[in-house]
């Protein structure tokens, strides 16, 4: 018997949503799992013969008796997700595990329909591996009856020991886009305390003596620029957005928290 687990492709390879892939990927890889490549196709107008022997494909591999771990979400359309799905349940006798990372309609106000796809899947599943206790307890309450473990916060798979304890500042980092987030409009700019931004810079950013924008780092070059000092701050002004913060687990807190590992013999 084997065991597998999934990873979407074609993701933009710098979105938290693939990192989050791939680094559950890389150390189940450890463990001796196997990789299914789960396809990010546009399900409006791909051919279901054409995706359905996409999928034959990727689970070639894959016999009754294994086990299947789906990291979700896959980022295609929920109706997808139910068509692998169906594929899986066609092989039968699967040990069917699914590793929750987001729920999409509890993101996105626009997905809130898409609410009862989600749960139908979640519910074919033998295990769920869920973010946190708070997640548990709302799934159970909108209706899924699936046994569930709770994964926790992220570890970063950086290992970076730094020799220097960071600096005490009067300093917020915050990583992530100002666009989505709405940080830099609504931080006191006659404040002596800075604002050090590290994501995609817009149009919209406040321009002020006291914010300062960092573009996009990689994250060995972020780690490094976080430890010189400051506090990391999770944040959001989106009311909808800030609401789910009270289920997922941020992979941000990792970043913050990661930057302050320093050898201290």
């Amino acid at each position: 018997m084997s065991i597998y687990i999934t990873n979407t492709y074609a993701l933009e390879e710098t979105a938290i949503a693939s990192r989050a892939q791939r680094i559950v990927k890389e150390e189940a890889k450890k463990l001796g799992i196997k990789e299914i490549r789960i396809p990010y196709v546009d399900y409006g107008s791909e051919d279901r013969n054409n995706m359905s022997k996409k999928i034959d494909g990727v689970l070639t591999g894959v016999f009754p008796g294994d086990t299947v771990i789906y990291q979700s979400p896959t980022w295609n359309d929920p109706n997808f997700d139910i068509f692998f799905m169906n594929k899986l349940l066609g092989i039968g006798n699967l040990n069917i595990i699914i590793f929750i990372h987001d729920i999409r309609p509890m993101m996105f106000l626009t997905e809130q329909i898409n609410m009862p796809s989600y749960i139908e899947l979640f519910n074919v599943a033998n295990y769920l591996i869920v973010p946190s206790k708070n997640m548990a307890q709302y799934l159970g309450e909108k209706g899924v009856t699936t046994p569930m473990v709770t994964q926790y916060l992220w570890d970063s798979n950086k290992e970076m020991v730094f020799q220097e304890v960071p600096k005490l500042k009067k300093q917020i980092n915050f990583i992530g886009s100002d666009a989505k987030f709405m940080i830099s409009r609504n931080f006191p700019i006659n404040s002596d305390v800075t604002l050090d931004l590290y994501g995609r810079k817009n149009d919209e950013m406040v321009r002020a003596e006291n914010i300062n924008y960092h573009g996009f780092f990689n994250e060995y070059n972020l780690l490094h620029e976080l430890h010189k000092g400051g506090f990391g701050l999770v944040w959001t002004e989106d009311m909808y957005c800030r609401e789910y913060m009270k289920y997922n687990t941020s992979f941000k807190t990792s970043t913050y928290l990661s930057r302050n590992t320093f050898n201290s013999s």
